[in-house]
């Protein structure tokens, strides 16, 4: 479709936007951004530290009508990119990186990028050797691993390939590149990918625009054009991947191709100490020409027996066995105890030594093979390190949630985010999540605990001025308190919630929990004079859910039904429930109905009282 040069949108654009629009619209039909939002970016942003208490459900079910919309916003030059959500996570000491959450929108334009990017940049890739994948379940062109890889799969391949260079060469090295994301030069990389076949410009040009708008940059800084945003999905990995291109050819030349690369993550081998030194310095040099430098303080170059030690082979190889062995006990309905026992004392010996190496990897194994057997065993010592090994904290968060709720993993979390050790964003909101997810039956002194927690969240002594503290109270506050309790955390803290897009969204979705008209219409006041887009469109969300008399869609049907698993039910999903179930609209019998299928499929105690009373 052309443009009309005389148009309405004719101030809009250049008359260039024309001869560019066929490859806008080849990159950008809504069947690309279906896959791409279906596939890819729900999960991703899913698996974001920081969670959406909507689940980006006014998104998702108006995406038909979403992705017209921006498809045309994009072919007509109206597209502008939303910015992001900053968040700050530790890596040591009190020194974090931030990482951001796009929009959905964003999102979706840069993961359909990508799907254009990928077959010509895996035929450009030099070897097979190099990985940087994980959401990717399917393959696309020329793909050049198994055609059924999922991450873990190629994160096993990786390990499995540099524990082979460890076992079968006289020397190892082993190093990575210094804050690689942060330091990626827009322009060497724009360089690099408008090489490959059948790339047009338009669609770097929206890249890179996207890249610049979505990165943090604080105070009103001028853009810097560095660095590329750490997100939970391919976009970003496959940009990094392809900028080490160059250093993959120079090290299959080097090395006979005896090397192995995760993202930034690079291990080769090479017949003496000095030939070591040698390529660190040359590989180095080729990485300053692009903007980066190797980390001088995780390179190593290892001879065979150092290298076995470093990266914990035998240790490796016994986890495997023990992960083959749980498959198997699971399979055949048998008892894990014994398992549980040596695997316990194995790891009781390994924790005993001196870190060296890899070894936090290897804790962080162990820790996953007690999540597998449902065994506590190790619960003590990975709660007794959350003030102090951040690297080790979304393991244990993880570890907690594979087993029941528990006094013992409260107090220890208690103390962590009340302590001046809980510095970073994302703790406050993983832990948030993690405390929602659990199933406690209320009047249990457990339960009661937990509330008593939330209450010491929602305090001004708390919160103070942080948004994401804010974040964490608002979701304890949402499933532990009573409507009343969350009305006036909405009210105490309105300075903070009505001047941040996204926390307005977050407190708007914490509406489905009130069901009576006067609550709900004091709320749709307060709202009309903040008038953020992202909190309105949650609203009108919610307001249509409440409007459901015979017939709920398919969509919605499925997502409060959780897929129809018994699985954990998070609460959003559980917002969404009350919004429909507490309408004064519904038909007696589709909500009689409904309410049966879900208590079918809920295990929630608390989630199970408040559906049998509405």
């Amino acid at each position: 479709m052309a443009l009309n040069p005389a148009g309405p949108l004719a101030g809009l654009h250049t008359p260039r936007l024309e001869a560019r629009h066929a490859a806008l619209e080849q990159v950008f039909a809504q069947p690309f951004m279906i896959t791409a939002w279906t596939k890819y970016v729900r999960k991703g942003l899913r698996d974001q530290e920081v969670l959406d208490l909507f689940d980006y459900n006014d998104f998702h079910w108006n995406r038909i009508e979403r992705f017209e919309d921006l498809r045309r916003a994009v072919l007509d030059g109206r597209y502008k990119p939303g910015g992001s959500i900053p968040t700050k996570l530790e890596k040591n000491l009190g020194v974090c990186r931030t990482v951001v959450t796009p929009t959905p929108e964003d999102s979706v334009i840069l993961q359909c990028i990508v799907e254009s990017l990928l077959p010509s940049a895996l035929k450009r890739q030099p070897s097979k050797n190099a990985f940087f994948s994980r959401s990717h379940q399917s393959t696309i062109g020329e793909f050049t691993f198994s055609k059924d890889y999922i991450w873990f799969k190629q994160w096993r391949e990786f390990a499995k390939n540099r524990l082979e260079i460890a076992s079968t060469h006289d020397w190892v090295v082993t190093t990575d590149v210094a804050n690689f994301f942060d330091n990626i030069h827009y322009s060497h990389l724009r360089n690099i990918v408008s090489t490959f076949d059948s790339i047009e410009e338009v669609i770097l040009d929206v890249l890179f625009n996207v890249l610049d708008n979505i990165s943090w940059r604080p105070d009103y800084l001028p853009t810097s054009g560095i660095g590329i945003p750490q997100v939970q999905f391919d976009a970003p990995r496959l940009l990094a991947h392809i900028y080490l291109f160059e250093i993959d050819a120079f090290l299959k030349q080097e090395t006979r191709n005896s090397f192995v690369r995760w993202v930034d993550d690079i291990t080769f081998a090479v017949d003496s100490k000095e030939e070591g030194k040698r390529l660190l310095r040359d590989l180095d040099t080729l990485l300053q020409m692009r903007g980066v430098r190797l980390n001088a303080g995780k390179t190593q170059v290892l001879s065979a027996a150092s290298a076995r030690r470093y990266f914990h082979q035998r240790e490796n190889e016994y986890l495997n066995r023990v992960k083959t062995r749980i498959d198997a006990l699971h399979k055949a309905g048998a008892s894990t105890v014994g398992l549980e026992t040596s695997l316990k004392k194995s790891f009781d010996k390994f924790i005993s030594r001196a870190p060296y190496g890899q070894s936090g990897k290897v804790i962080k194994r162990y820790v996953g093979h007690f999540a597998l057997l449902r065994s506590d065993r190790a619960l003590d010592y990975c709660l007794g390190k959350l003030e102090d090994s951040p690297d080790l904290r979304d393991t244990t968060y993880r570890y907690v949630a594979a087993l029941p709720p528990s006094q013992r993993a409260l107090s220890a979390i208690t103390r962590y985010i009340f302590s001046g050790s809980a510095l970073d964003d994302a703790s406050q909101c993983q832990i948030a999540s993690l405390l929602t997810d659990w199933e406690v039956a209320p009047g249990t002194p457990l339960f009661k605990s937990v509330r008593k927690v939330t209450e010491r969240m929602a305090t001004k002594a708390y919160v103070g001025r942080e948004p994401f503290r804010f974040l964490a109270a608002l979701w304890l506050v949402t499933k532990y308190s009573t409507q009343k309790g969350l009305r006036e955390y909405i009210v105490d803290f309105e300075d903070i919630w009505r001047h941040f897009e996204f926390l307005s969204r977050q407190v708007t979705a914490s509406t489905c929990k009130f069901r009576n008209s006067q609550a709900i219409s004091w709320f749709a006041s307060q709202l009309e004079r903040h008038s953020f887009r992202s909190a309105a469109s949650v609203m009108n969300s919610i307001d249509t859910l409440r409007s459901y008399t015979t017939a709920i869609p398919k969509d919605i049907r499925l997502y409060v039904l959780n897929g129809n698993h018994k699985t954990t039910y998070s609460l959003q999903r559980f917002l969404v429930t009350v919004a429909i179930l507490s309408s004064k609209k519904l038909n007696p019998k589709t909500k009689s109905d409904l309410k049966a299928a879900i208590l079918r499929i809920l295990s929630d105690p608390l989630y199970i009282k408040v559906v049998v009373a509405l």
